[in-house]
């Protein structure tokens, strides 16, 4: 119902880049109005004591992941706490005597993050732009009837397959092992979740209810009263609910509500 009203990717960024744009430019006047005291911007600690504190909890997390059910656990471990107790006592030592450097125009600073955080593989980065730049092309051609056929999540996949085989790897176990399946497997088990509670007609009990409100006003404001329903619902709810299954409840929601059987409300307005 959605794609027959010609609600695609195309629509959704123009409307959206509006209101982007105005955020983007009141965000960029309230950061430069708070930080106009540059004092503000220096940290109290040195750069050194605040990697060396990172440094130590990466060991600690690491050291109270293992256990003891075996032996070869247990020597790793003790030799992880004792790794701990060392860089522990150099942070203490380092405290102790510590004087920051006054660095008026960051440059040192600067020059630190250019070196540490350098580019260090320019091809990838070329073949990765040309893999997003292929999905978000596509993307925008979903504005065309004849690409409709191919969903955003296939176009997506697709856009990894490109990369992958631009990338030329011999050996995909080591990128693969990198994959976080478990948020994968989280995003399914959410998906799943929502299809249930539609088959047990949780959708249809709230769009029941959300019916029920609107019609209640007359019928020439039961539209902005739609739109302000669903949008004060949806910015609630999504503090307590992660945003991929309330997006996915709130499109059914909105598309009974724009059912001929329904309230029979226009759809691009509310969506």
């Amino acid at each position: 119902s959605v794609l027959k009203e010609n609600i695609n990717f195309t629509t959704f960024t123009l409307h959206m880049g509006v209101g982007i744009l105005l955020v983007g430019v009141q965000t960029y006047l309230q950061l430069r109005y708070m930080f106009r005291d540059m004092s503000k911007l220096r940290h109290s600690v040195p750069a050194h004591l605040i990697e060396l504190r990172q440094e130590l909890a990466v060991w600690r997390r690491a050291a109270a992941s293992l256990s003891s059910y075996s032996r070869d656990e247990d020597v790793v471990r003790r030799a992880l706490e004792k790794k701990v107790e060392r860089l522990n006592t150099a942070l203490v030592k380092r405290e102790a005597g510590r004087a920051s450097k006054a660095d008026p125009k960051f440059c040192s600073t600067l020059a630190q993050m250019k070196e540490k955080y350098r580019i260090r593989d320019k091809q990838l980065l070329m073949k990765s732009v040309i893999s997003v730049s292929f999905v978000v092309i596509v993307f925008f051609l979903h504005a065309f009837p004849q690409m409709q056929s191919l969903s955003l999540g296939w176009t997506a996949l697709l856009g990894a397959l490109l990369l992958l085989v631009l990338s030329e790897t011999e050996d995909l176990e080591p990128i693969l092992a990198r994959v976080e399946w478990a948020t994968l497997l989280f995003f399914a088990a959410l998906f799943v979740l929502m299809e249930a509670l539609s088959k047990l007609g949780l959708i249809s009990w709230i769009g029941n209810m959300t019916e029920s409100i609107i019609l209640q006003v007359n019928e020439e404001y039961q539209l902005a009263v739609a739109i302000m329903l669903i949008l004060w619902v949806s910015g609630i709810a999504s503090a307590f609910v992660d945003n991929i299954p309330l997006t996915t409840m709130m499109v059914r929601v909105t598309a009974r509500l724009a059912e001929p059987a329904g309230l029979g409300l226009p759809l691009a307005p509310l969506a």
